[in-house]
């Protein structure tokens, strides 16, 4: 039998995870997928959020989980969708969209000049160099 531990009302942020038993490493999950984030993991997404620099094994050992269940928490599909939608509410979306903007006019400049020198020199490597920033610009600007 196992019996409830109720626990005081703490702020969030504020509580103690070393004292909840450690999930993960003794097969809670019975190998499925994280489908869903839950309250805890938005704690996890908040931490990761006001210190980026966090690493995984600071989170396990801050929220009571194992190092290998932290991985797989913040690598699934679920936690990073939700990480994310969390990070774009946190960014000012005229920002980004001015960002975008002129990041895609100077890659169509750079784009422009590398032709011309293309078209002065016969020169392969200055084609694939050309080929290669182009390609690389265009991702940034599509977000890939």
């Amino acid at each position: 039998m196992t019996q409830a531990i109720s626990s005081p009302a703490v702020l969030p942020g504020t509580e103690d995870f070393s004292t909840r038993p450690r999930v993960g490493a003794e097969g809670f999950d019975k190998g499925q997928a994280i489908k869903q984030t839950n309250f805890s993991h938005e704690q996890i997404i908040d931490e990761l959020l006001a210190r980026p620099r966090t690493t995984q094994k600071e989170l396990a050992a801050k929220f009571g989980y194992s190092e290998g269940w932290m991985c797989r928490l913040v690598n699934s599909d679920a936690f990073q969708a939700r990480l994310g939608a969390r990070k774009s509410e946190l960014v000012d979306q005229g920002l980004q969209r001015r960002l975008n903007a002129r990041l895609e006019g100077v890659t169509l400049q750079a784009i422009d000049t590398l032709s011309r020198k293309l078209d002065a020199s016969d020169s392969a490597d200055i084609a694939l160099e050309a080929l290669g920033l182009a390609v690389g610009g265009m991702k940034k600007v599509k977000g890939e």
